[in-house]
């Protein structure tokens, strides 16, 4: 029966002493080379099992890659649709005809101006010189104020589909928007030109292409 390291030393303590043995046997000399050895093979048990452990996590992880078809190194929450606050800010189902442009204060600007307009965070401009319809998209994630929606409140429509915080006011031919998602994140749009049909339903699709909620 194989026993603890432990319990062999004190059991050899115990038998090694020198009342028992002939002046030529050197019990402490022995002890000490048991001990010895004792230390060493405990510091390999200990050894094997930290390698254990480490060989336990990574076939977990390996495991999680293939399940999810993610590489290992990679494996790990999904981020959200805000994305890390370092990366530029690209929005799914911008209204056809609109260019994005990097000058976003300079389309806030562009007449009728908006009337109001988040300061920080990330944000994107998207325009089009096209007239009659849906001309300009200003979209804001994670901004550093709230600013007031300007305009009158607008109801939100049913046929949305979208639970979560959404507020929406419309003034002088713009559709001001603001969501709170569930996990923290928080967007401001602005939808410029068309009437207020085709302002929704571009809002609509920009909501439902970036939003989690």
């Amino acid at each position: 029966m194989n026993r603890p390291l432990d319990e062999v030393e004190a059991l050899l303590r115990r038998e090694l002493v020198p009342a028992r043995y002939p002046a030529t046997v050197e019990a402490e000399a022995t002890l000490a080379e048991v001990a010895r050895r004792v230390d060493r093979a405990r510091r390999l048990r200990q050894t094997a099992t930290a390698t254990a452990a480490a060989a336990l996590v990574a076939a977990v992880v390996t495991a999680v890659a293939l399940l999810t078809g993610t590489p290992a190194d990679q494996a790990g929450p999904a981020t959200s649709a805000a994305g890390p606050a370092s990366s530029p800010l690209v929005i799914a189902g911008v209204p056809e005809g609109l260019v994005a442009t990097a000058d976003v204060p300079g389309a806030a600007r562009r007449p009728p101006s908006l009337g109001v307009i988040p300061e920080g965070g990330r944000q994107a401009a998207y325009l089009s010189t096209a007239t009659g319809t849906v001309w300009r998209l200003v979209v804001a994630a994670d901004p550093v104020d709230e600013p007031g929606l300007l305009g009158t409140p607008v109801e939100i429509p049913p046929w949305w589909s979208l639970g979560g915080q959404l507020l929406m006011t419309d003034h002088d031919g713009t559709l001001y928007l603001k969501a709170w998602q569930p996990d923290g994140h928080r967007w401001f749009v602005a939808l410029t030109g068309g009437d207020l049909a085709q302002r929704l339903t571009a809002a609509n699709r920009v909501a439902t292409s970036n939003f989690t909620m």
